[in-house]
C-alpha cells in the first residue's frame, strides 16, 4: 500500500490534495503515511477501499493473453511425436471449441488451428 502512495506522489507527481481526496483522508495523513511510513491504523479501511476501487482487477476482467494460452497448449503437447503433433494440436483445438458452443471461439483456439494447418503442410 505504501509503495502505491509513494509511486503516485513521486513518480506520477500526484498532488497531496488530489491523493487525499481520492483516498478520503486528510492531506496531513497522506503526507505522514508517505514520508514517515507510519502504520495506517484507523486509516487502513480507507486505504484498502481506495486500493480496491482503483487498482484491484475484477475476477472476470482478466484475460490471459492469447499467445500465452497457445504456448501453454503447445508445451502440453511437446512430448507428442512429430508425425502425430499436427493431429494432436487439431484435436486439442476442436476439443476446446466444444467448451465455447454459445460464444465465438477465443483467438487462441483459432491460433492453435492455424498452427495445426502449418504443421500438416510442412
Amino acid at each position: 500500500m505504501h509503495a502505491l502512495v509513494v509511486y503516485r506522489r513521486e513518480v506520477m507527481q500526484t498532488p497531496i490534495r488530489t491523493l487525499a481526496a481520492e483516498i478520503g483522508i486528510s492531506k496531513s495523513a497522506v503526507d505522514k503515511f508517505h514520508k514517515e511510513r507510519s502504520h495506517p491504523g484507523k486509516l487502513w479501511p480507507r486505504l484498502r477501499d481506495w486500493y480496491m476501487r482503483t487498482h484491484a482487477t475484477k475476477r472476470d476482467e482478466y484475460r490471459t493473453p492469447p499467445d500465452l494460452m497457445v504456448a501453454t497448449a503447445l508445451q502440453l503437447l511437446s512430448q507428442v511425436p512429430k508425425d502425430l503433433r499436427a493431429a494432436a494440436i487439431r484435436a486439442t483445438a476442436e476439443h476446446l471449441k466444444a467448451f465455447h458452443p454459445v460464444m465465438p471461439d477465443p483467438d487462441w483456439i483459432e491460433m492453435l488451428s492455424e498452427i495445426a494447418d502449418r504443421e500438416e503442410g510442412s
